[in-house]
């Protein structure tokens, strides 16, 4: 018995692998076969040129959005701080907010203001167009027409003009 074991460890050890049996008169691994069942590989110029093609879209596409990005920084910045909501004037119809202002001298902002009800609905909305102001600073109180009684609301976005 020992000797069995022994034979069918020897010929474990010494059979050929199984990627060299032939098919016809080609061994299973040729170029020809791999090409036939996986496809042809890629031409080494085509691949290339799609390279770079696709390097030149993202450098020019990265360099675009620099430029984009560098223009709108320098820009300068459009800042408010809301001082509130006039219960005073407040109807169903319509409600008045207050809010300053900061922004480059001599330019205009265009800013939303809009009123929602207890839910977060949006019942009001307008865009206003303030400045330009030699300080730079503005106070101004905006009243907007609403489909019903507002329960906040305030200043949604301001850009420069």
């Amino acid at each position: 018995m020992a000797d069995a074991r022994g034979a069918d460890a020897q010929r474990m050890q010494t059979s050929a692998p199984i990627m060299t049996f032939e098919r016809g008169h080609r061994p299973m691994t040729s170029p020809e076969m791999l090409a036939e069942r996986y496809g042809r590989p890629a031409d080494p110029v085509r691949v290339r040129r799609r390279l770079m093609v696709t390097l030149v879209v993202f450098v020019t596409v990265a360099v675009a959005f620099m430029v984009w990005a560098a223009a709108a920084r320098g820009r300068g910045n459009v800042e408010w701080t809301e001082l509130g909501m006039d219960q005073a004037t407040l109807t169903s119809e319509r409600a008045t907010f207050t809010f300053q202002l900061a922004l480059p001298a001599g330019d205009q902002a265009i800013c939303t203001v809009r009123a929602v009800n207890e839910r977060m609905t949006e019942v009001g909305r307008t865009d206003v167009v303030l400045g330009p102001s030699e300080s730079g600073r503005l106070r101004t109180s905006v009243t907007l027409r609403t489909t019903e009684r507002a329960a906040g609301g305030g200043v949604k976005a301001c850009v420069l003009r």
